[in-house]
Formats: C-alpha cells, sequence, structure tokens
C-alpha cells in the first residue's frame, strides 16, 4: 500500500515498483483512506509519507504498530522534512526503512525488496 497524497510522487513510486514482479499497489491519498483500505484488504507492506493531510503519515505509523493485526506489517516512511526528529520518531516506531525525498528508483526498489528478502 502507498498512502502518499502527492499524485507525481505517488505516481512515480508505482512506477518505479511496477517493475518489481509479484507487486501490486493501493495508492492512497491519505491515512484516513489507508485506514479504511487496510481494514478491507490484506496488504504487505505499507509506504507512507510523513506530511499528509490531515492525519500526518506518523499517526498512521503508531495506528498500526498499536493493532495487533497490524502490529508486524512493514513500513517504509518516505519524506522531504529534513528534522533528524522526524526520523528519530519514525524508527522509534519500528519502521523498517527511512527514504528522504528525493529517492531514486533504484533506492526505493532495493528498500522493498530487503523487506521480503532479507533474513
Amino acid at each position: 500500500m502507498v498512502v502518499e497524497d502527492d499524485p507525481v510522487s505517488s505516481e512515480m513510486i508505482e512506477l518505479a515498483l511496477a517493475m518489481m514482479p509479484g507487486i501490486s499497489i493501493r495508492a492512497c491519498s491519505s491515512a484516513e483512506a489507508a485506514r479504511r483500505a487496510l481494514t478491507e484488504e490484506t496488504v504487505d507492506a505499507v509506504i507512507t509519507d510523513v506530511n499528509l493531510p490531515g492525519e500526518n503519515g506518523l499517526a498512521l505509523v503508531e495506528l498500526l504498530r498499536n493493532t495487533p493485526r497490524w502490529a508486524t506489517l512493514p513500513v517504509i516512511v518516505t519524506t522531504s522534512s529534513r528534522e533528524p526528529e522526524v526520523r528519530r520518531r519514525a524508527e522509534a516506531m519500528g519502521v523498517r526503512a527511512f527514504l528522504q525525498k528525493p529517492w531514486s528508483p533504484g533506492s526505493l526498489r532495493d528498500t522493498v525488496h530487503s523487506l521480503f528478502n532479507d533474513t
């Protein structure tokens, strides 16, 4: 699942991941939409931006970590924020990766690949 409110960024993520076999993407433009979709669908990982309209991406991560069925769901956080506290908060919540924007399609693919192939 991709949670990104910027259509260009969302499309960049989708295009980068479309090159990976076995990947299907459910895009949501807000944390609220992601929450609704998570109750209706099964997802294997979440990629979320921090800066979202309404509830931010870190609030979504907090919800995931506090909900037993999603507590271990791999999460990748992306952000253009340069504030060290944002990264510290995300890592303290157990996100699997933190990608600073602008990221390259290759780094995103490598990060997603490592979620499912690292032991």
